[in-house]
Formats: structure tokens, C-alpha cells, sequence
């Protein structure tokens, strides 16, 4: 008999992996005709809902 196996046969046919994938954001800028808007509260507060705490200086 062999020793070899599948993985679905040892762990289902999915293994269910959950990452939580981020990015890190330094400047917004808005521009709408010849205007342009820079966007820095996430950068200036310490604590924002639905952001993670904030870690660098120059981007979140």
C-alpha cells in the first residue's frame, strides 16, 4: 500500500483560508475639472473606523 495521498482526501476537497489582505495608503487626491483636492484625515488621526491603527508617518 502506498504512503502517498491527496490533500482532499485528508482535508476535505477545500481547505478554507481566510487572509486578511491590506494595502497601505499615503496620498489621496481628488481631481474633478480644474480642481484638485488632497484628502489627509487618515493620515492626521490616530484612531479612524474602518482602518487599521496607524503605523508610518507617510501612509495607513
Amino acid at each position: 500500500m502506498s504512503r502517498t495521498y491527496r490533500p482532499c482526501d485528508a482535508f476535505r476537497s477545500f481547505v478554507d483560508n481566510c487572509y486578511t489582505l491590506s494595502i497601505l495608503v499615503g496620498k489621496i487626491c481628488l481631481h474633478h475639472q480644474d480642481q484638485e483636492q488632497n484628502i489627509d484625515i487618515h493620515l492626521s488621526k490616530r484612531e479612524l473606523s474602518g482602518w487599521l491603527p496607524l503605523s508610518e508617518l507617510s501612509a495607513r
